[in-house]
């Protein structure tokens, strides 16, 4: 590991350079070990975070040297891939795959000057796997994502269409609140009408609304007048009068990081004094926590080390997890991997010719131990594993069901039988089958929240019902799932 935190350093050497990490744990994990090589080599510190939980002064302290003519190293996520005026920089290096090829050409973009090209680096963390590891484990999945997502922008120019939900209830809900709370009252009928007309909820029946406005009645977000009309209700007013109301999104309770009187950043949970943090790419130690008013008090740690790892699993398309089979399951060398990645892809290959990984769905591993690879994005993985929740108790005694989303399943069972195990796939070709038949109600908000990247803050208010209809029509294909099942079948 200490390697690739080396490499990108050289790499960033006397440059101005972005160094893109797909989370805030990633960024700030580089940034320290960035900066600790840099202090072993008694180099200047030209180091810096760019993220969303850093503190306004810190990030245009970052925005602020990447316009100077000097070596900078900005470390950041994808608060630096849009909406900033930088000119071309002289190189970005992205570390893992992007989840998504938009981001890939958006910050490829960020590089090239002075005339130059556009010159982005990969540095994937897939390591030489272990003898004992598991056959799926033995792939470098963030390497085949690497170069799927280069593959379909050079090859292809794919990118990922826009994403237009047909029913966003839980925007809808936020909205309802703000029109009257500047309305003051309105009539079911005319709020309707006011709400409805707004373009991102033209396909919300009035049916729908009615619903909502039911249980905004039933939590007293609402409160209906003798007369008809409607108002905010003691709880809705208390909602919209609250600072965290006006993201759309889903806030968490955010604890102010103060090192003396400096403010670095946002942190979302309570530290116990002497706990590390890493904030604004330096680890600090906690002097003490005050709950009371959300403020964490820290200092330098005098052994800095990092402590967080990459995180935050984004939602990925399915179009690359089919290109990935593709370059698996290809014989073609790329002239932009260098001699490493091109062993691992290599000795990838190998393997996956060695056990028909591309050829083939399921894999038994050892006694009762399988693999699934369904080559799908991490929606239809999700809902292929509803499906198998359902399906494989009914013939078989299912001990475990994990794996590594979206890349691979791992299903367990007390029964040894692969043959009945094709037979729980034959039943969901099969089936004909509704989300409600496998979904239970009180799994709705945690299912959702694993199909989407951003959730929508008062999605918990929703009807359940509401939410599976949005996820039916949004986020998922259950069809298209029963179907792929079915095309594993044939050419089993």
């Amino acid at each position: 590991m200490n390697g690739i935190w080396q490499y990108i350093y050289q790499k960033s050497l006397q440059k101005q350079c972005i160094v893109f990490c797909n989370s805030v744990a990633g960024s700030e994990t580089t940034a320290v070990q960035l900066r600790f090589i840099a202090s072993e080599n008694h180099a200047e510190d030209n180091f810096h975070v760019h993220h969303g939980n850093i503190s306004t002064t810190l990030r245009e302290a970052a925005e602020a040297a990447m316009k100077e003519n000097r070596p900078v190293v900005v470390i950041g996520t994808s608060s630096l891939e849009v909406g900033l005026d930088i000119a071309g920089l002289d190189r970005v290096i992205q570390v893992n795959s992007p989840v998504a090829v938009a981001s890939f050409v958006q910050r490829m973009g960020r590089s090239g000057r002075r005339g130059q090209p556009a010159e982005i680096y990969f540095v994937c963390h897939d390591g030489i796997p272990q003898e004992k590891a598991i056959l799926p484990g033995k792939i470098p999945w963030n390497l085949v994502q690497n170069i799927a997502v280069i593959l379909l922008y050079l090859e292809e120019r794919w990118m990922e269409p826009p994403k237009k939900l047909k029913y966003p209830f839980g925007i809808l809900y936020h909205q309802t609140l703000s029109v009257l709370a500047g309305k003051g009252e309105l009539s079911q009928n005319a709020l309707a009408e006011q709400v409805l007309s707004l373009s991102p909820f033209r396909n919300i029946s009035r049916e729908d609304f009615d619903q909502i406005v039911a249980r905004m009645l039933k939590l007293d977000h609402l409160q209906k007048l003798e007369d008809g009309g409607l108002i905010l209700g003691m709880e809705g007013g208390r909602l919209v009068h609250s600072y965290t109301f006006y993201p759309v999104f889903k806030t968490f309770d955010t604890f102010t990081v103060l090192n003396g009187s400096e403010q670095l950043g946002l942190v979302y949970r309570e530290f116990s004094p002497g706990e590390p943090l890493t904030l604004a790419g330096h680890t600090w130690e906690v002097v003490s926590c005050d709950a009371e008013h959300f403020k964490v008090y820290v200092k330098p740690m005098i052994n800095p080390i990092a402590i967080s790892d990459e995180g935050d699993l984004a939602v990925i398309h399915t179009r690359i997890l089919e290109k990935m089979k593709l370059v698996l399951s290809d014989r073609k060398e790329y002239p932009f991997l260098q001699e490493g990645a091109l062993n691992r892809l290599r000795e990838a290959r190998l393997l996956s010719r060695d056990r028909n990984l591309t050829g083939r769905n399921l894999i038994r591993l050892e006694k009762g131990f399988y693999c699934i690879l369904p080559w799908m994005g991490n929606a239809e993985y999700n809902t292929l594993m509803l499906l198998l929740r359902h399906f494989i108790p009914k013939r078989m005694q299912l001990v475990h069901l994990g794996g590594f989303e979206p890349y691979y399943v791992l299903v367990k069972t007390r029964e040894d039988s692969v043959e009945t195990l094709w037979e729980c796939l034959r039943d969901i070709a099969g089936a004909s089958i509704t989300l409600n038949d496998i979904l239970k109600n009180q799994e709705v908000h945690r299912f959702k929240t694993k199909c989407e990247s951003v959730i929508p803050k008062f999605d918990h208010f929703i009807p359940a019902a509401l939410l599976k209809k949005a996820l039916e029509h949004d986020f998922i294909d259950l069809p298209k799932v029963i179907r792929r099942v079915g095309e594993w079948i044939q050419h089993s």
